[in-house]
């Protein structure tokens, strides 16, 4: 598949999008005057995410060609770009706290930062659940079938 393809593209921008408005909702729960920090870590990391789905179901699609399995297998690595994603924003907003609060990780979120962590990431399977589902569905609806193109 192509990198520039209109799925391609629309996957990209979903995936984008999603990281980024997660990566919002984060910035504000972790420390609200840095929310751009979240969301611009969403939106980078969101790309290379892309990529890797998109190569993963491209790779799935021509060894195999029943397409629940596509469907499956994409969207459950959705569900693992999701969570990277999620482990990646956490991540430079802890780090972004430790480096420029005068509080300390446990003051500065009351001491409810593992349950931020614990929340995102059930927020991040459950967003690459869902986008990872409709962007497969997509993609199996489109595919087209190497069995019906040889006959």
């Amino acid at each position: 598949m192509k990198m520039n393809s209109p799925f391609s593209i629309f996957v990209i921008a979903a995936v984008m999008l999603t990281g980024g408005g997660f990566g919002w909702l984060t910035g504000l729960a972790y420390y609200s005057d840095y929310w751009a920090v979240g969301m611009v870590a969403g939106l980078i990391s969101g790309y290379p995410l892309a990529k890797f789905y998109l190569g993963h179901l491209t790779k799935k699609s021509q060894s195999d060609g029943d397409k629940f399995y596509i469907w499956l297998s994409g969207t459950c690595n959705a569900v693992l770009c999701g969570l990277i994603c999620t482990a990646i924003v956490h991540g430079v907003m802890i780090a972004m706290i430790i480096m420029v609060s005068e509080k300390t990780l446990f003051q500065h979120t009351e001491g409810f930062w593992p349950l931020f962590v614990a929340v995102g990431m059930m927020f991040g399977t459950g967003a690459g659940l869902v986008v990872g589902g409709i962007c497969t569905s997509i993609y199996v609806a489109i595919a087209k079938d190497p069995i019906r193109e040889a006959a």
